[in-house]
């Protein structure tokens, strides 16, 4: 199949950044893993991270208006 690209066809070592057959199991030149697991894992970990930050975010906003309720102050009447 004259015309394609041969990029498509190899992939890059996340180690050493030799272009390896991406159904290879391993890097002919250092003998990484090549695997799909790896590839997402930093994207797994980002988004669980994220996740995280938000569920924090939300927490300490359902303290502060809590602690806010029970001391009976209130954003308007600070203000005035």
């Amino acid at each position: 199949m004259e015309g394609e690209d041969p990029s498509r066809e190899t992939g890059i070592c996340s180690r050493c950044g030799q272009l390896v057959v991406p159904e290879g199991n391993r890097c002919p030149r250092c003998g990484s893993p090549m695997s799909v697991h790896n590839k997402r894992l930093p994207i797994i970990i980002g988004i669980a991270g994220v996740l995280a930050l938000v569920f924090v975010i939300i927490m300490m906003l359902v303290v502060v208006q809590n602690s806010d309720i029970e001391n009976g102050t209130t954003t308007q009447s600070q203000s005035q």
